[in-house]
């Protein structure tokens, strides 16, 4: 199957972004569909409308394709975090909860293609383990920030063990997920987010308030 035909007045450069996330969206559903390990490159590349061979020259290996997933990925959830910009405080953390929910409701397959992605790099090293090592720390360091300047602030307690709170904040999205991917139908986000700001709140504010 050739490329369709709608494609053949973009510019070269157009024709392999467009290509690319042709490809990238094949493979976020063969990885939903029948999970990492069956997903294959000569699948993605023909069943996205291409040579057989595509996908294998564009990226490489699956690995990298997985890679660039997790990329694309991370840029979309980036872009749900801006919702947190200009805010500090206790303001900036719901935000950034709220923002969790949003991209789990509004991108849930993006969601479960990344998490599924993460959770079978565990254990054995591999770029994707080196990609997820690079986004949880990155993660944990934008969560710092917004705690150590709500405590300069005089918004949050100066002696809050922020390392303590970030690993527990973390634990809670993370379980969450996994419970949401494993058992959708018992997992209730916006309460479980919900009773994550309360959490936060008590733990940031009781004893400012106090």
């Amino acid at each position: 199957m050739t490329a369709p035909e709608s494609q053949q007045k973009l510019t070269q450069a157009e024709r392999v972004a467009k290509s690319d996330e042709n490809m990238l969206q094949v493979a976020n559903e063969l990885i939903l569909a029948i999970g990492t390990e069956k997903t294959t490159l000569k699948e993605v590349g023909e069943r996205a409308g291409y040579s057989r061979g595509l996908a294998s020259a564009r990226f490489g290996s699956k690995e990298e394709l997985f890679k660039r997933i997790l990329i694309e990925h991370r840029k979309l959830w980036y872009g749900y975090l801006q919702e947190t910009d200009g805010k500090s405080g206790i303001d900036a953390i719901r935000t950034r909860v709220d923002a969790v929910e949003h991209i789990i409701i509004n991108e849930a397959d993006n969601v479960k293609v990344m998490y599924t992605l993460w959770f079978d790099s565990l254990g054995h090293p591999s770029v994707l383990s080196d990609e997820l090592v690079r986004y949880n720390t990155e993660s944990q360091q934008g969560l710092t920030k917004i705690v150590e300047e709500g405590v300069r602030r005089g918004d949050f307690p100066a002696d809050i063990d922020i390392p303590q709170f970030v690993i527990d904040y973390y634990s809670r999205i993370y379980g969450l997920i996994y419970q949401w991917l494993v058992t959708p139908e018992v997992v209730d986000i916006k309460k479980s987010l919900s009773s994550l700001k309360r959490y936060c709140e008590y733990v940031l504010v009781k004893n400012v308030a106090a």
